[in-house]
């Protein structure tokens, strides 16, 4: 089993540790809040695989094309006799006449279905197991909603930095003294990558001082303090907010479980006739219409525990409509498609199209409907995307079947980036590596009968037409320019297309009794055959179409319709085994990050050799040397930003005005204070007052900063820092981090800020601009000079004296002299900048601040990069601190 508990436990005991030890180390309080988040994100990466590698293995249908999708999955599940029927505890019900709600064309749930042969529930009373959202859940949701259907312009978000720390220190005062349940720090951080990756320019504003201030406050909030702190999230608009507090408050009620068990009246009533009929079921999308009034409807729940009995709690229908992630139901009888014995399916609502309203009343007119409820429709658009995202981090496709019709294209445009990120998330961001592993996307062309009747009078030319417009309609013009299309594997594009169609219906070309189909039409024989010939000739279909002529024979074939082929590649790619190595890898490699993290502060032996820091340096000088293109893009990132270090200044003032006055009361007299000068030596010194704050807090955010660079994939890509070349950029912030400690980074920036502060009469925002101008500028000196930042007293070296040479000045009045060719500037400063590194790196070797850190410490530290690195006896928990 994957060591995901202990990893967790393992993470939880570092947090501490850094929360003990950080006031009696500079280096590791600078870098407390940035080790923080990575360890918090590797608790919530970890939990959430442990969850997946708990999970049984499933097969996601994702539809572009309803019809079709609700077909396949009927047919996939239904038992030998061609029926879909559920046990619901005691009864029996059909999956086509009691479940699955009439859609009318479109998309009729607004949840996840998960049909599975092994029952969830265990209670004759509630036998329906749902999964229920967290506040951190409904957060994402509505910040989906407002980022992704208002438009921008006609709706803007005002995040300005006064305007965030205004709102941050209204909240402080209604902080608890304790946590409230509901909302943790690690939450909280899950809240920050989700929109810090999806709507990363939108929320920019908000890395400086909101998260970090959310972090420590949202969980000693009450639910109306988290409603009103994340309110910026949806624009502050005041139906949203409503709807967030109305759900937490059923989320309270049942004590922020995650799983419940529900009566059957959530999904059928019985009628006079002693019959069930399917009304108001949960999968019915229209429930979630009345969010919000129709609280006298109530719903029987029992929330899943380990512990001893949970009491039984009613639950308004529409907002468990609303809560609800998930149902799982279950199989009554063997499916005729064997492969349902071994896997689940999850069935997820169709993907809705995104509006651009600037108000909710634009919600009608932009749908044309005067009844619908703006804040309920808004909800849903927010949830049924959030659902797909949500299942894709977590893992819990091992596969999906994407159905598109074959005859038309697609309403939806903006489905690209959702597929792209399932397919990094499971099959691999890069052609190579998806080679490693079978695929798991496969593309289903349904109703295609449709494309079997033949216009009279249709040429060979004409057929080869259609079916290049039936490639490009159901693949190529909404995904087309995605990568994965292009190469999914080096030298292969993506070419695990299907064809699908319904027994039946193909009546135009094959004969059938009524209820089943006997054979092709005698008189359709031929133009069947000039179409399967100019099919499988055809170079799209050769390009996308994996075997042609077999998937042509499969779809063809009576009473079957590609469905058996379909069901044995799915087969094929179902490993339960490799996906619970994949899972246990992941887990691993995200403990040895942590170890690599950790590692530094820990003193097994002595400092580092000159020469092993040469050697890592040396890692460093190649691959950039090697990249000159992509230095400048390099310096850029590793310097702060304006935006965000002003909105640090607005912070750190905001927190020095709440302090008392550092002068120390009158002593009594007779009394006078005792020096303590030589009794006590703090090694973090009490700087000047908001200088010193402001000069801790930017290094503290920049160095936060250059972690998250190495972190991400596609800055790395970009950097074409990946592969051979991996672990260079890790190599270099770790220099810099530690470059910029021993140089006095923080110490050289502090009396500079101080005396700006002591101007007299000079405005707030004028302050702000000249602070935040002068520590942008120191930082970006470091990261420029590197070791000649600081030189010692000494002055450079000649080696670095001979650095960044400044050129000649040009005398009043003459012009320069200039060469033939322009001089190679660009390359003169990349290499110079490069032995200033390898200088810096040297440099380091020998210097540390984990001497700070206590014996008794240093051990505890080593017990708990042992509990990371698995070194413990199995099953054994860390050893105690």
């Amino acid at each position: 089993m994957p060591r995901g508990p202990d990893i967790r436990a393992a993470c939880g005991q570092a947090i501490d540790w850094i929360e003990t030890n950080r006031r009696d180390s500079a280096r590791l309080d600078r870098e407390s809040g940035s080790l923080m988040t990575r360890l918090r994100r590797a608790r919530n990466r970890t939990r959430s695989l442990a969850r997946a590698a708990e999970r049984r293995f499933a097969i996601g249908f994702f539809g572009l094309s309803q019809a079709g999708k609700s077909y396949l999955i009927s047919a996939f599940a239904a038992n030998a006799e061609g029926r879909l029927d559920l046990a619901v505890g005691p009864e029996r019900l059909s999956f086509i006449t009691h479940i699955n709600p009439p859609g009318g064309g479109k998309e009729a749930t607004g949840l996840v279905t998960r049909l599975t042969r092994h029952p969830a529930s265990s209670s004759a009373e509630l036998p329906v197991r749902l999964q229920i959202f967290s506040q951190a859940d409904l957060i994402k949701v509505l910040g989906n909603a407002f980022f992704n259907d208002f438009d921008r312009e006609r709706a803007p978000l005002d995040l300005d930095a006064a305007k965030i720390r205004a709102h941050l220190t209204r909240l402080e005062s209604h902080r608890r003294s304790s946590p409230l349940p509901g909302l943790d720090a690690d939450d909280v951080v899950d809240l920050q990558d989700y929109f810090e990756k999806r709507f990363p320019r939108s929320t920019q504003s908000l890395r400086s001082d909101f998260w970090p201030s959310a972090g420590a406050l949202a969980p000693r909030l009450d639910d109306e303090g988290r409603a009103d702190l994340f309110a910026l999230l949806w624009g502050e608009i005041p139906e949203l907010t409503a709807t967030f507090k109305l759900l937490c408050e059923a989320l309270g009620r049942i004590d922020h479980a995650t799983t419940l068990d529900c009566e059957i009246a959530a999904l059928v009533q019985g009628n006079a006739e002693g019959d069930w009929t399917p009304k108001a079921s949960l999968v019915d999308v229209k429930i979630l219409e009345r969010l919000g009034r129709d609280m006298d409807d109530t719903l029987k729940v029992r929330p899943v525990r380990d512990t001893a009995a949970v009491e039984t709690i009613s639950i308004p229908r529409s907002v468990l409509a609303a809560l609800t992630a998930e149902i799982a139901l279950t199989l009554a009888d063997a499916p005729r498609v064997d492969l349902l014995e071994q896997v689940d399916i999850l069935d997820f609502p169709g993907y809705r199209g995104r509006l651009s309203i600037g108000d909710l009343q634009d919600v009608r007119r932009e749908l044309h409907d005067d009844q619908i409820d703006p804040v309920a429709e808004l909800f849903l658009r927010g949830k049924v995307a959030y659902l797909f995202e949500r299942y894709t981090e977590d893992l819990e496709m091992g596969a999906l079947v994407l159905c598109a019709p074959s005859n038309q294209q697609s309403d939806v445009n903006d489905l690209g980036p959702v597929i792209e990120s399932w397919v990094h998330a499971t099959q691999g961001r890069e052609p190579a590596a998806r080679t490693e592993r079978r695929t798991g996307l496969f593309w289903a062309l349904t109703k295609f009968d449709q494309r079997l009747d033949v216009v009279p009078g249709q040429t060979p030319e004409l057929m080869k037409n259609g079916w290049e417009g039936m490639i490009k309609l159901a693949l190529l013009e909404r995904f087309g320019r995605y990568e994965w299309v292009r190469e999914w594997a080096p030298g292969r594009c993506f070419d695990n297309l299907f064809l699908v169609r319904k027994p039946g219906l193909a009546g135009a070309v094959i004969r059938t009794d009524g209820e089943r189909e006997l054979e092709v039409l005698t008189g359709k024989a031929p133009q069947l055959t000039t179409l399967r010939k100019t099919f499988c000739e055809h170079e799209l279909i050769r390009k996308y179409v994996r075997d042609p002529a077999e998937a042509w024979d499969a779809m063809l074939s009576l009473n079957d319709g590609g469905l058996s082929r379909l069901a044995e590649h799915l087969a094929h790619t179902v490993d339960i085994a490799a996906r619970q190595t994949d899972i246990a890898e992941r887990i691993e490699t995200l403990a040895n990050d942590i170890v690599g993290l950790l590692h530094g502060y820990y003193q097994a032996r002595g400092a580092e050799a000159a020469a092993d820091k040469q050697r890592l340096a040396a890692k460093v000088v190649r691959a950039l040397g090697a990249r000159p293109i992509h230095c400048g893009d390099l310096l850029d990132l590793l310097q702060p930003s304006r935006e965000d270090l002003r909105g640090l200044y607005l912070r750190s003032s905001a927190e020095n005005d709440r302090l008392p006055d550092g002068d120390p009361a009158a002593a009594p007299k007779g009394w006078s204070p005792i020096d303590l000068g030589d009794i006590i030596e703090s090694p973090i010194t009490d700087d000047a007052g908001k200088a010193g704050s402001f000069a801790r807090d930017a290094v503290r955010a920049w160095v936060t900063q250059l972690r998250e660079l190495v972190e991400d994939r596609d800055i790395l890509t970009s950097l074409e820092l990946t592969g051979e070349a991996g672990g260079v950029l890790d190599i270099l912030v770790k220099e810099l981090i530690i470059g910029a400690d021993r140089l006095g980074l923080e110490r050289s920036i502090t009396p500079a800020l101080d005396e700006n502060e002591r101007i007299a009469g000079i405005k707030r925002e004028q302050l702000a601009a000249r602070q935040v101008a002068l520590v942008h500028g120191a930082i970006c000196d470091f990261v420029d000079g590197l070791e000649t930042f600081a030189p010692g007293e000494d002055g450079k070296s000649a080696g670095l004296a001979a650095l960044f040479p400044v050129p000649p000045a040009i005398p009043p009045g003459e012009l320069p002299t200039l060469p033939p060719e322009p001089e190679p500037f660009t390359n003169a400063f990349i290499g110079d900048w490069l032995r200033a590194f390898v200088a810096l790196a040297i440099n380091n070797a020998g210097y540390t601040t984990g001497q700070d850190i206590t014996p008794e410490q240093n051990r505890r530290l080593g017990r708990i990069l042992d509990a990371l690195k698995g070194q413990l006896a199995s099953g054994a928990a860390p050893s105690p601190v």
